[in-house]
Formats: C-alpha cells, structure tokens, sequence
C-alpha cells in the first residue's frame, strides 16, 4: 500500500486543481505584461521624440532595387527564386515545429498507456480502478480531441 501512495502523491503534483489556476495566472500575467511593455515602449518613443519612426528591415536585406512598373519608384525586389526558397524553409520550419509537438504528445500518452498496463498486471485491486479511470480518460480525451484534427 506504501507504493500506491507514493505513486499517488507523484502524480499529484502535475494532476491537481492548482495546474489550472496557474495556467489562469499565467495567461493574465502574459497579457499584462505584454500590455505594460507596449506602454513603455510609447512613453520611451514619446519622450525621444522618435514617434514617426519605422524600421525598413525590408529594404535593407534585399538583394537589389527594381522600379515599381506601377509607379515607377525603386523599391526592394527579392528574385522569385530568392522569395521561393525563403517560403519553402519557413515552411519547413514550421512544419518540423508541428512534428516535434506530435511527437512529445503521443510519447506521452504511450508513456501513460503503458505505465498503466504494467499497473494492471501487479493484480492489485486499487490499482486495477486507476487503470480503469485512465483508460476512461485517454478514451475521453481522443473522442473530443481528435475528430476536430482529422
């Protein structure tokens, strides 16, 4: 019995009501945070007069200027190879960035299942309802979790 507790009392410390206050907290703090910095950087662009003030990043990495066929002004112009080889590595940034996310969520789900089966298979009857209620909650979770993705 002094193992189920110890387990129990491990668990208990990512799996309680407090996780979700601090994630409440969390959110609140982030938002009044970022809020405070955007009035900082106001009042700091205010007080060095540097209001009207716009970085050109844009202008400034561009391989070379081609008048606008419009307007007839130079303005920065990036090749269709330059522009296509730029799109596809964010994309794949991306993309890796999804994958490594799947990656950690089904590690812990099977981490989960399989700490669960070998739980089971110790015959005890305590331990035998705590399966029981994670296979409940992994069924919960694909059944409203899943079917949104697919």
């Amino acid at each position: 019995m002094s193992d189920i507790c110890t387990m129990a009392k491990l668990g208990y410390l990512f799996d309680h009501p407090g996780t979700v206050l601090f994630s409440v907290f969390m959110s609140f703090w982030a938002v009044t945070f970022l809020e405070y910095w955007k009035r900082k950087m106001a009042t700091l662009a205010h007080h060095w007069d540097c209001m009207d003030f716009h970085e050109e990043e844009f202008a400034a990495t561009a391989p070379m200027m081609e008048p606008n066929p419009v307007t007839g002004v130079k303005e920065p112009y990036f090749s269709e190879k330059t522009r296509l080889s730029r799109m596809v590595t964010g994309s794949m940034v991306i993309i890796m960035m999804l994958c490594v996310v799947m990656i950690f969520l089904v590690t812990v789900v099977m981490c989960r299942g399989i700490i669960s089966m070998m739980m089971f298979h110790t015959g005890s009857p305590v331990l035998r309802t705590e399966v029981y209620t994670t296979y409940i909650y992994v069924f919960i979770y694909i059944t409203l979790h899943l079917p949104p993705i697919l």
